[in-house]
């Protein structure tokens, strides 16, 4: 969404470059409209929008979803600590520093974690402030791992 000026996800583009299946010269063939669009309105007014109106919702999820968090962050002038649970592909932890000064503790199952690191280490983003930490959702014990890995529930 950085390419439209919505937000910035350097770390994400950074991220996409390195997954595979992931070209980024379609998908520049697929937003270049959009990015056009964007130019000539001055805005964007379809996609990505991080304030979607009715029928535009579903469309606008991930843009809007990512607005949300991003403004409920912004409300910290420091967060120590971070925990995404289902963490995916989700690249706050990474990058320039922002308003995640502190530990990130990523919670997902062993396989997306692995397949994560091996991509985040291609892509070069620098890591050091994220602590993996794979879970099973169904297991009642995850939270004392996270606790046991250094995670302060005070």
């Amino acid at each position: 969404m950085d390419i439209f000026g919505v937000a910035n996800q350097s770390a994400a583009r950074q991220l996409a470059r390195a997954l595979p299946n992931t070209s980024t010269v379609a998908l520049g063939l697929v937003l270049f409209p959009l990015w056009v669009a964007r130019q000539i309105a001055g805005a964007p007014f379809i996609y990505p929008n991080p304030h979607p109106q009715n029928a535009l919702a579903g469309l606008n999820f991930v843009p809007w979803r990512t607005e949300l968090i991003d403004s409920l962050l912004d409300g910290y002038s420091t967060i120590h600590q971070y925990v995404i649970l289902g963490s995916g592909l989700d690249t706050r932890g990474y990058g320039e520093p922002s308003v995640l000064a502190g530990r990130v503790w990523e919670v997902d199952t062993g396989s997306n974690i692995h397949f994560k690191k091996s991509h985040i280490a291609k892509a070069t983003l620098q890591s050091d402030a994220v602590t993996y930490l794979p879970a099973d959702f169904s297991d009642d014990s995850w939270p004392d791992s996270l606790r046991a890995s250094g995670f302060d529930s005070n």
